[in-house]
């Protein structure tokens, strides 16, 4: 797709590629340490050899580099050898599948469409029901953000998960009974459940 876009980005972007200094970790990996020093120094350090940001960042990359090769001889099966290892790895799965089914993205780019399965179809509706969820979320977020040193991550991962689930299997509810009966009569509780689920989303991402 990139190539075929409408607008040639990548014309520009082919030509300057050549201008472009390679990457010092790279030169570092490559065992070129006073090439990564010298690109360094030209563009983090205004051309001063001695300057202490660049020594510091030099010495950073050497030692992040060393540290990467002494443990490439543990692999994968590292993630899941002990009971503890197990567990992380577990968690880090499930963040993952969290972030993407928080509905985030499906509310930002598809909330229309999703309002009409509900019975929800004058555009000026919508228009008022989407800008008032920005306005909610941004207030349900701020307030949230006051309570995670207070109750903690887990207590509002574990919170908006269950309340998305919920609302959610409302929502599906609602247009189930919508495409069989086309009535507007759900409309009204979808418009709740929309507000409690952005809500929720927003105080995950807290």
């Amino acid at each position: 797709m990139f190539w075929d876009s409408e607008k040639p980005y990548w014309q520009p972007a082919l030509l300057a590629i050549f201008l472009v200094p390679e990457s010092p970790r790279w030169l570092i990996g490559k065992g070129r340490e006073e090439e990564a020093r010298q690109v360094l120094v030209k563009y983090h350090g205004n051309g001063d050899d001695n300057d202490e940001f660049v020594r510091w960042e030099f010495t950073e990359i050497v030692n992040t580099l060393r540290l990467e090769r002494e443990s490439s001889s543990n692999g994968w099966a590292e993630l899941w050898r002990t009971p503890g290892n197990r567990k992380r790895c577990g968690l880090i799965i499930a963040t993952a599948i969290f972030s993407q089914c928080n509905s985030n993205g499906l509310v930002s780019n598809y909330l229309a469409a999703i309002l009409r399965t509900i019975g929800i179809t004058d555009s000026i509706t919508q228009a008022y029901i989407n800008g008032g969820l920005t306005i909610w979320c941004w207030l349900v977020s701020l307030t949230a953000a006051f309570f995670v040193d207070r109750v903690g991550r887990r207590v509002l991962f574990l919170f908006a998960g269950v309340g998305m689930l919920i609302s959610f299997t409302i929502w599906t509810a609602c247009s189930a009974v919508y495409a069989k009966t086309e009535s507007s009569s759900t409309a009204g509780i979808a418009k709740g459940q929309a507000q409690m689920k952005s809500a929720i989303t927003e105080v995950e991402h807290a």
